[in-house]
């Protein structure tokens, strides 16, 4: 159930000097239209600047985008199609991922991380849910390419019982170091589970391992106050040791969410009283508290508290500011909100939270988004999703949000996923 918001809006580039972006939450397509903005956005600059690489590449910036972002950004691309109807972009998009799926050895090289890799399987789960055109090897199906994923994460897994973290995915492969990065697993958890909604639970392998990575995950990184998920790591004395930074631990919580949504609507149907409704109550529950930062202003931002269901990142730390490689962040963050509150609507209470959420940092992310002067229709978005300072658009003096040609795809794909996210219920 959509709550309606009171601030009447329309989908417009302003007759400011400056455009806006913005759309209506009563009117599905002036959210298509916001969406195909950004998403040209992002297509333009990979045609032209990025000479169709499908990674990305920054070859003029010392920090390159963290290797899951490019995999994150082309599954906002996918499901911009199947959420809108709009299916321009598609030839564009298949031809990208099939071309980074069938380089040797594809997503299974043992130098990719565990987050590389699962973020391109997710990749193309979404093009087999979507209907997306299929590579012509037919050895290299979406499917396929998942569950190769899959099969090489499950010989990662660390079973070593004795050690301190047992458990668990680390960063790199089986023995990729000390650290056990919340991301890593979650994201392996999430790929089990949508492999078996996708296969209809018939093959229980999936359904086993989504299980097991849970009850792994619930029993070591999860906080049972907050519901967030901490990083692991291995301190000097050789004891496992919580690493966690908070608005890390509520996007890897978001994407616990959704893996648990998978689940529950996987056996709600078959089963009178779903294992998974505890959980998926707890977890959505949490979203949002009171007495979180997560949608919340910084006392720094504004005098008002109150929580606002816009959610905040690393924007929202003491100094202000996002490192690079956090950027990009919230993308995940709210497609696994969106896509869950999709999955349960006979959860009430869930779904209506959900929502709220992604229709609140829907429009907050739009209304952060506008083109670099001399730039065209190309549009840039800001981290913040919020006003940046006290003038009357909120916007800084001389500040422009970068656009993809400039190092902002992690900001332009995250504001994307909030816009289209208002589809999932629509």
């Amino acid at each position: 159930m959509r709550i309606q918001n009171s601030l009447p809006l329309a989908l417009f580039l302003s007759t400011q000097s400056v455009a806006a972006l913005d759309f209506d939450l009563n009117h599905p397509d002036t959210i298509e239209a916001a969406a195909k903005v950004l998403v040209s956005s992002i297509t333009t600059p990979y045609n032209t600047t990025f000479s169709s690489k499908p990674t990305f590449p920054l070859p003029d910036n010392p920090n390159p985008y963290p290797a899951w972002v490019p995999p994150s950004a082309w599954t906002a691309l996918i499901e911009y199609a199947h959420l809108s109807g709009d299916t321009s972009f598609n030839t564009l998009v298949a031809s990208a991922l099939q071309e980074q799926a069938t380089a040797t050895d594809g997503w299974t090289k043992p130098e990719l991380s565990n987050v590389e890799m699962s973020s391109w399987a997710i990749a193309a789960l979404t093009a087999l849910e979507t209907g997306l055109e299929e590579p012509s090897d037919e050895s290299k199906s979406w499917i396929d390419l998942a569950k190769g994923v899959f099969e090489m994460q499950v010989t990662r897994w660390n079973e070593d019982s004795a050690a301190a973290c047992s458990g668990g995915l680390f960063a790199g492969g089986s023995d990729g170091g000390s650290g056990k990065p919340a991301f890593a697993n979650t994201n392996f958890f999430l790929l089990a589970s949508r492999l078996a909604l996708a296969t209809g639970g018939e093959d229980p392998v999936f359904v086993e391992w989504a299980e097991k990575v849970w009850t792994w995950i619930e029993g070591t990184m999860v906080d049972k106050q907050s519901w967030s998920v901490n990083d692991l790591s291995v301190g000097s004395d050789g004891k496992c040791e919580i690493d966690g930074v908070w608005f890390r631990g509520y996007r890897d919580r978001a994407i616990l969410i959704e893996g648990v949504a998978n689940l529950w609507n996987l056996t709600a149907a078959s089963t009178e009283n779903s294992t998974w409704t505890a959980p998926l109550t707890s977890l959505t529950s949490a979203l949002c508290a009171t007495d979180s930062p997560e949608c919340r202003p910084a006392a720094t931002d504004s005098e008002d508290q109150t929580v606002d269901y816009i959610i905040r990142g690393c924007e929202s730390g003491a100094t202000g500011q996002c490192p690079f490689d956090n950027r990009a962040l919230k993308g995940p963050w709210i497609r696994s909100l969106g896509r869950a509150a999709s999955l349960v609507s006979s959860l009430t209470d869930a779904e209506e939270r959900l929502t709220r959420i992604v229709d609140a940092s829907a429009q907050a992310a739009a209304s952060r988004c506008r083109p670099r002067e001399g730039e065209g229709a190309s549009i840039g978005c800001d981290v913040k999703w919020y006003k940046s300072c006290n003038t009357p658009d909120g916007w800084c003096m001389g500040a422009m949000p970068p656009t993809v040609e400039v190092g902002g795809l992690g900001e332009v794909h995250a504001a994307l996923e909030a816009v289209q996210g208002v589809l999932w219920t629509t």
